[in-house]
This record gives C-alpha cells, structure tokens and sequence, in this order.
C-alpha cells in the first residue's frame, strides 16, 4: 500500500468515526497526526500497522481542540457537583507516547 494509499483509508476512517465534521477537517486532523507521529518517531512515513493509531491520534486531536475532552476534577457527593477540566493537545498526544515508542526510530549523530 503507498503512502497516499494509507492516508486516504485514514482520512476515510477519520470522516466515519466524526460523521457531522467535513471532509476538509477530516484531512487536517489526518495531516496533523502525521506530522506528529513523523516527528515523534523520527519516520519519514507512517508504517501501514501504525493505521489504527492513526485514526485514533487523528479522532482524539480533533475532540481535543473541539472541547469535547475533558477530564473529572472534582465530584462531590452531596447535591451532586461534578467539575470538569479540559483536556489540551499536548495531554492528549502523551496518552499515545507508549504506543509511538514502538514506532519510535534512534537519530545517530
């Protein structure tokens, strides 16, 4: 599969797993991902077993910067409060550092 190939299953996939978001952010949450997990894993494409991670980096970006992650800060019991955080890129993209380090490739200088 090329390099083209792969990205268009990902932007697919991506526009699936979002259906009310265009095409056109679909690509861009795609494009980000992949400029990411490049420079994470010191690549210069992303290897076809790396597709669902892909998806998912693509998914969790886009929910990211849209405010739809948010993590608990507190909850209280009594009359029921629940305070929420919101969740930036940066928290988001170390959640899959374990999962790149297996992608990850050593610069010799």
């Amino acid at each position: 599969m090329t390099r083209e190939e792969l990205r268009q299953k990902v932007i697919e996939k991506v526009h699936t797993k979002l259906p009310n978001t265009s095409l056109e952010i679909a690509t861009e949450m795609v494009e980000r991902s992949e400029e990411f997990f490049l420079t994470y894993t010191n690549r210069k494409k992303v290897p076809s077993s790396a597709f669902w991670l892909w998806v998912d980096m693509a998914v969790s970006i886009f929910q990211s910067s849209a405010g739809e992650v948010q993590g608990v800060k507190t909850i209280k019991e009594g009359d029921t409060t629940v305070e929420f955080i919101d969740v930036d890129i940066k928290t988001v993209l170390n959640y899959y550092q374990k999962s790149l380090n297996m992608y990850r490739k050593v610069m010799m200088r």
